[in-house]
């Protein structure tokens, strides 16, 4: 994934920057409360429970997100990058197999494209990096991360294309699925490890421009991917197999999303509006297999 060089100090050090490899054990408990934090428990029935109680089996395919919420050199004061105005404006993850309900995983990062949106736009990161079972070393997701650095624009870098709008079909949604955050979303996301102060802090959060506390990109991703699990795929996580998400604006909690979808050419399309404000918040494409991962036969898409 590596992109043409651009000559520039600010781009040159991070190239050179020795992203070390993260290790992370999981309990039971925080695949339970990850599911419960983007809604699984305002469900009722029985398969919905597997997720949630504490001697289940199911993970969320979106869990492998939340071991790695962030990646820990971004946040080094030695390598230039203003963290205080971090922005996540992509994720892509891709499951090549289903994640156990607990162990411990290895996560080893790499930074491609550095690009220039100019100065007081930021700069735009783009990483990727392999989520491994530590134990057998099997891969278990691809996780790629498209970050702002909005107080890093300017730098001489290569111009950042804009990011060209997904084409949704002319006709109305195959579903449209609704999911009321609660006011202390953030706090409670904020278990996972994400302790970025405009998740927690209000004050902060104001300082930056915003009327209050901002939803985690993770979170909301989560919430969109159960809501897309469950009406594609019966709750069967080993049929997830990627999900791409950009985010358009930031939610609020408290507010209530709608997440509309559609089946087109073997994926899924969606869009998430905050309705309130009658914003998109979030869009992207899932991929849902006819079968399980694990079974190694059935990489068909859902049709």
């Amino acid at each position: 994934m590596a992109g043409p060089e651009d000559g520039s100090a600010f781009s040159a050090r991070l190239r050179s920057w020795p992203i070390p490899l993260l290790e992370q054990a999981y309990g039971r408990r925080d695949a339970v409360l990850y599911a419960l934090n983007v809604g699984v428990g305002e469900l009722e029935d029985a398969a919905a429970l597997d997720f949630v109680r504490e001697d289940g089996e199911a993970v969320l395919p979106t869990f492998p997100t939340v071991l790695v919420p962030n990646s820990p050199w971004l946040f080094d004061p030695e390598n230039g990058i203003d963290c205080r105005a971090l922005m996540m404006r992509e994720l892509t993850i891709e499951l090549h197999r289903p994640i156990p309900r607990e162990g411990a995983i290895t996560f080893q990062e790499r930074i491609g494209p550095i690009l220039d949106r100019g100065e007081g736009k930021g700069a735009v990161l783009h990483l990727v990096g392999e989520l491994r079972d530590r134990a057998s070393g099997a891969h278990v997701a691809t996780i790629e991360r498209v970050t702002m650095a909005m107080r890093n624009g300017g730098f001489g870098g290569i111009p950042a294309p804009r990011v060209p709008a997904p084409s949704f079909p002319d006709r109305a949604p195959d579903r449209v699925d609704r999911h009321g955050t609660r006011k202390d979303s953030t706090l409670f996301f904020c278990l996972h490890g994400d302790n970025h102060p405009v998740h927690s802090d209000p004050a902060f959060a104001t300082a930056m421009g915003y009327p209050g506390l901002v939803l985690h990109g993770m979170c909301t991703l989560g919430i969109i991917a159960q809501k897309l699990l469950v009406g594609y795929a019966d709750y069967q996580a080993a049929r997830f197999r990627s999900i791409s998400i950009t985010f358009k604006a930031p939610v609020f909690p408290g507010e209530t999303l709608a997440i509309q979808s559609w089946k087109e050419d073997g994926q899924l399309l969606f869009q998430a509006t905050a309705e309130g404000r009658s914003i998109v918040v979030a869009q992207g494409i899932a991929e849902i297999t006819t079968a399980e991962i694990a079974a190694g036969a059935g990489t068909q898409s859902l049709r």
